[in-house]
């Protein structure tokens, strides 16, 4: 491997400490950066101090790459852990990178016409590092992401019951409208007196069935709200009321917004899926070598 200048890796390791509080002061309230400006020091300072201790191991090594996709990779993963969007995670790095020179301006000298060559050197390994690891926080991000949603979908997909599960929608929900029927007649026929305390229970069936059937499942609700009038009619002795009416109609509204959102779900989940299929089918994928040598000797030559 080539010789790089040290002096530039050396300032970093060994002030990492001040050049991460230099840092710190900077990010707090540099606009590009938001979600840092509540950051207490005693946590923003670690990510810093470990960029720098870690920058002379990216910096000198055979593979920068390599070296870099593990760094990078745990570097990104933390900032998503903690809330942090991925253009400001990507900057706060770009202001590690910065606060490195500055630092740097005030120790180094470069006089003569080898060190002068070592300061280029040591600027086109920089922007190959940091070239590197915007492509992997991106990248890792968008790995992130998809994890996240994988699981979230998949949740979602047990509750709506796809799959092996579908076999079993029209028992849950023959049982559901069972249980709601026979609690009407209960609270009708044999204790004389309206069902306001289960109308919470008539909602379960009504919701899954929007969920599993869409709009088509506002069909339940319809059926429960005209069985709770009829009964009501038939074993009360009286006609309707408007409480009745006013619960058949919130049983509608209900059923028609959440087919709405289950609907809008599917198509976002179609969607997301034939991306992923179309253009995600690796989160990094492999280089070739010939390519990766080439850019990387190209960098260091300057």
């Amino acid at each position: 491997m080539r010789e790089y200048s040290s002096k530039l890796v050396d300032i970093a390791k060994n002030h990492a400490r001040e050049i991460a509080v230099r840092w710190y002061f900077d990010v707090i309230k540099n606009p590009r950066t938001p979600s840092y400006h509540d950051i207490s020091e005693q946590d923003a300072l670690p990510q810093a101090e470990e960029f720098y201790h870690h920058f002379r191991a990216i910096f000198l090594s055979e593979k920068p790459y390599d070296t870099a996709h593990q760094f990078f990779s745990r570097y990104a993963e933390a900032r998503y852990r903690e809330g942090i969007p991925s253009s400001e995670a990507i900057y706060v790095l770009i202001l590690m990178r910065r606060h490195i020179w500055l630092y740097s301006d005030f120790h180094i000298t470069f006089v003569t016409a080898d060190e002068r060559r070592q300061a280029i050197e040591s600027l086109n390994r920089m922007m190959l590092i940091f070239d590197y690891a915007v492509h992997v926080i991106t990248a890792k991000y968008e790995e992130l992401v998809r994890q996240d949603l994988d699981k979230k979908f998949g949740m979602l997909n047990i509750i709506r019951m796809t799959g092996a599960l579908e076999k079993f929608k029209s028992s849950i929900m023959a049982f559901l409208l069972f249980a709601a029927g026979s609690m009407i007649f209960y609270y009708h026929a044999l204790l004389k007196t309206s069902v306001s305390h289960a109308y919470t229970f008539f909602i379960i069936p009504i919701v899954l069935a929007a969920i599993w059937w869409g709009r088509k499942g506002i069909s339940i609700a319809v059926a429960l709200g005209v069985y709770l009038m009829f009964s009501s009619y038939l074993f009360l002795n009286r006609a309707p009321l408007l409480e009745d009416f006013a619960h058949t109609i919130i049983f509608v509204v209900v059923a028609f917004v959440v087919s709405l959102l289950s609907e809008g779900l599917e198509r976002v989940e179609a969607a997301y899926t034939n991306r992923k299929k179309g253009h995600m089918k690796s989160v990094f994928p492999p280089r070739r070598e010939g390519v990766g040598q080439s850019l990387e000797a190209g960098s260091i030559e300057g």
